[in-house]
């Protein structure tokens, strides 16, 4: 950390569940009581936007859902959101919790998830200057599937073992990421270590694309090359 004092990290265990609004908290308090400018580092686009802009949130219940929903596989509650709320289910493909939180907005607020964020200004709330990191998107993917590699080699797999072993299981929220829910089909010996490293690198992949276009659409980002020579100022 270089004597750079650091927040919000190691703050909760493995079997706590986390949102945005709760981030939205955490992390306004510490900006609006600190006494030096900080820097937010991060790539999830929802909770920095929700951090900076005026950003609020129907039926504070956190990200918790209807549980009458639990009933229905993930294709079906993806069709239900489809059916009723179009525009959000384009956001959020392939996120059972995520459309399960937006079909119970729509019950719990009569309202439309998309609706609820039109409604918003979208204005900043801080002087902030956000600034992004970018390169030529082959050398991009490059170092994505070596950063994969070195987490294999550095241990990822007995991270997730020793999770299981505490008690976590695939369908807790810290399981959810990128790099933890490939490993499912591996603990239940349907596929390889090899066959998850791809995966993963599929993912992390995937993932920097849909960075690039949603920071891109909605927040004013300075965009710095990498592979160019950087001006301090």
């Amino acid at each position: 950390t270089q004597g750079i004092k650091h927040h919000l990290i190691d703050i909760l265990s493995p079997k706590e569940s986390y949102s945005v609004s709760m981030f939205q908290s955490m992390a306004r308090e510490l900006m609006d009581f600190s006494e030096k400018p900080m820097i937010i580092c991060g790539g999830t686009g929802l909770y920095l936007k929700a951090c900076l802009y005026d950003y609020t949130f129907e039926n504070e219940a956190e990200e918790a859902y209807d549980p009458a929903l639990d009933i229905y596989t993930n294709e079906q509650l993806y069709e239900m959101l489809k059916e009723t709320d179009p525009m959000q289910a384009t956001k959020i493909p392939n996120n059972r919790r995520r459309v399960m939180r937006s079909l119970t907005i729509q019950k719990n607020t009569g309202k439309k998830q998309s609706d609820i964020e039109k409604e918003q200004k979208h204005e900043l709330l801080y002087d902030a200057y956000i600034i992004g990191c970018t390169m030529e998107r082959e050398h991009l993917y490059a170092r994505i599937n070596k950063r994969v590699e070195n987490m294999f080699s550095k241990g990822l797999e007995q991270e997730i073992k020793h999770l299981l072993d505490t008690g976590v299981c695939f369908e807790d929220t810290c399981m959810e990421g990128i790099g933890y829910k490939e490993w499912k089909d591996y603990f239940e010996g349907t596929c390889t270590s090899e066959e998850v490293m791809h995966c993963i690198q599929k993912h992390s992949r995937n993932f920097a694309k849909r960075q690039y276009t949603w920071f891109k659409n909605q927040m004013p980002v300075h965009w710095i090359d990498m592979e160019q020579e950087i001006t301090i100022w």
